[in-house]
């Protein structure tokens, strides 16, 4: 009869953790600002983070280190607006 063993893991410590998938954020080290699509978290450390913006009327994206962004803040009265995925453009609000 075969046994069963219950393994037990520690929560994954990441760089990304307080990350919000739709939220805006600002690369230090590039000044970049865009909306957060993708986190990357690697086995090893070192967790990334994909910010999608807009450059000369063309959609672009950077990949940054997780430590590097700081969040934008949005003037209360206007809330970041998150919809549901598919096809279309996704609005991405400029601070004032």
């Amino acid at each position: 009869m075969a046994k069963t063993v219950e393994l037990k893991r520690d929560p994954v410590a990441t760089d990304a953790k307080n990350v919000v998938l739709g939220d805006r954020y600002t690369d230090s080290v590039t000044d970049i600002s865009g909306v957060a699509i993708i986190v990357y978290i690697h086995l090893t450390g070192c967790d990334q983070v994909c910010l999608s913006y807009v450059a000369k009327d063309e959609q672009k994206y950077i990949t940054v280190d997780a430590t590097r962004l700081k969040e934008l803040q949005l003037p209360d009265d206007k809330p970041a607006r998150r919809g549901a995925g598919g096809p279309g453009e996704m609005p991405i609000r400029v601070p004032q």
